[in-house]
């Protein structure tokens, strides 16, 4: 991909594999396609068409197959994205969306002086020429990009492993304590879990105001990360989604436990840490109590809560506070070392893959020898409390 930053205008090149005995999903909605060729044996760069649709769709054949696509899309500054002389932001759809999950490889010409990230399995600042490239080993959905005349600078958590900040110049000065709190996360959760993830981690800055955590690293909005409190509380959920989240994903089919694990490994845990344990666990109690409805879904159908603030309360309350508390009942009946055994297992037997609630269940109980089938119903599918 390249950018022009005058016309706000994003310009790429796309190739994709196909297997051998795969066929191929493209959805292309949000990109203005300017060629599409079809490369087989014996058959290379035929055109092909989309003939009005949106989607590009191929069945499975026996050889490989090589779709090439151009395209150009129009940024305009939003929530979501941006493309300026002040930094190149892309977190909504800005390339070929598989239908499933594939391995992406990114080359990037940014602008002079700029640094570009996405996800990827090794860190390399970006050089004077502003070529950039990532490589990443774990399937993905899509991918996430950012570019800006960032400082960067790093911390070593341990051997083979790093932290950075990509801070602009007027947040660098808060750097130092964010590379302290990260590592510090880091180390606590390789304790309680197991190994990280990934070979690095990096803390983006955003002009705009997010809170997003993807593989290898976060971005976070200028006014955020000036919030002194940040680094004591949401990064180290954000980074905690390094493990359950990003490494570790929700099947969706049986709803969404990421996020109340991680509320309570992260948010809650931290508030214990203070001696505040009772007092966060009864805040999520009263939350729950105050905002559910007969409509509100229960545990087992949440997905998630979105960001419409006060219309989501019940969706929230349910899928991060009832589900965090689902955690926490869970560990006082099997004991602590059983629960964060039961997470090590978990992680081991699932990282760089998809889990559900069954199959945490189905850990717990081969750790525990607790039959739980009753425990884990009563509080996936129904939304009063246990007295």
């Amino acid at each position: 991909v390249s950018f022009d930053l005058d016309q706000e205008l994003l310009t790429g090149t796309a190739r994709v594999t196909v297997p051998a005995g795969s066929l191929l999903e493209l959805d292309l909605e949000h990109l203005d396609i300017t060629g599409i060729t079809l490369s087989e044996p014996e058959h290379e760069n035929q055109p092909l068409s989309l003939q009005g649709k949106s989607h590009l769709t191929l069945g499975a054949e026996k050889t490989v197959r090589i779709v090439h696509i151009s395209y150009t899309k129009r940024i305009k500054n939003n929530f979501r994205d941006m493309l300026s002389d002040e930094a190149i932001i892309l977190t909504s759809p800005w390339h070929p969306l598989p239908a499933g999950k594939a391995l992406f490889s990114l080359s990037a010409n940014v602008p002079p002086g700029f640094t570009a990230v996405s996800e990827s399995d090794v860190f390399q600042p970006t050089g004077r020429d502003g070529k950039a490239s990532f490589h990443f080993s774990q399937p993905l959905s899509s991918l996430t990009f950012a570019a800006a005349p960032y400082k960067i600078q790093s911390m070593i958590v341990r051997d083979t492993l790093e932290v950075h900040t990509l801070f602009f110049e007027q947040e660098a000065h808060l750097a130092r304590e964010y590379l302290e709190a990260a590592a510090g996360y880091i180390r606590r959760y390789e304790k309680e879990i197991g190994p990280f993830p990934y070979n690095h981690y990096l803390i983006v800055e955003n002009p705009m105001p997010t809170g997003y955590g993807m593989p290898t690293f976060t971005l976070l909005g200028r006014q955020v990360l000036r919030l002194p409190f940040i680094k004591d509380t949401s990064l180290g959920h954000e980074i905690l989604h390094s493990w359950f989240g990003n490494s570790v994903e929700p099947d969706y089919t049986e709803g969404n436990w990421c996020e109340g694990l991680t509320t309570y490994l992260a948010d809650m845990a931290y508030r214990e840490d203070k001696g505040e344990g009772a007092q966060s666990r009864r805040e999520k109690i009263q939350e729950f109590e105050s905002y559910i409805s007969e409509t509100t879904p229960p545990l087992g159908d949440f997905v998630a809560a979105g960001h419409r603030g006060s219309a989501n309360r019940g969706i929230r309350a349910v899928g991060y506070g009832r589900s965090a508390m689902l955690f926490h009942e869970l560990r006082i009946k099997v004991g602590d070392h059983v629960f964060y055994q039961s997470l090590q297992e978990f992680y081991r037997r699932y990282r760089g893959k998809s889990a559900t609630w069954s199959q945490i269940q189905q850990i717990f109980e081969d750790q525990s020898n607790l039959e739980l089938s009753v425990f884990f119903h009563e509080r996936l599918e129904r939304n009063d409390l246990p007295n």
